[in-house]
């Protein structure tokens, strides 16, 4: 976990989006392939502009089995198509105004 910084695998557990991390006889963290696993997976939803929350949500998800890592991305993809679609409506909508301007 070289790319990335303490601060940030600290924000993840203070919003819970990490949880039960060990900690060894210093009281230093020590991360399983798991936890690691999990912020890559984090990290990877963020880039996908995921709020906060829902990556919250999904994290929770995927710890207690009631979701798959596909069904979740699916899931924001279908989001970011809408998105997309209301995006282009209103790319349309300028394009039009400006060419009756001209």
């Amino acid at each position: 976990m070289k790319d990335i910084s303490k601060s940030k695998l600290r924000y993840y557990e203070k919003h819970g989006l990490l949880m039960n991390i060990e900690r060894d006889a210093h009281n230093q963290r020590v991360y399983s392939q798991k936890d690691i696993e999990m912020v890559s997976l984090i990290q990877c939803f963020s880039l996908l502009s995921m709020p906060l929350k829902q990556i919250k949500q999904s994290v929770e998800k995927l710890s207690r089995d009631e979701a798959q890592i596909a069904d979740i991305l699916e899931a924001h993809l279908n989001v970011l198509k809408a998105e997309r679609e209301i995006v282009d409506l209103r790319i349309s909508a300028i394009e039009e105004k400006l060419s009756q301007t001209k």
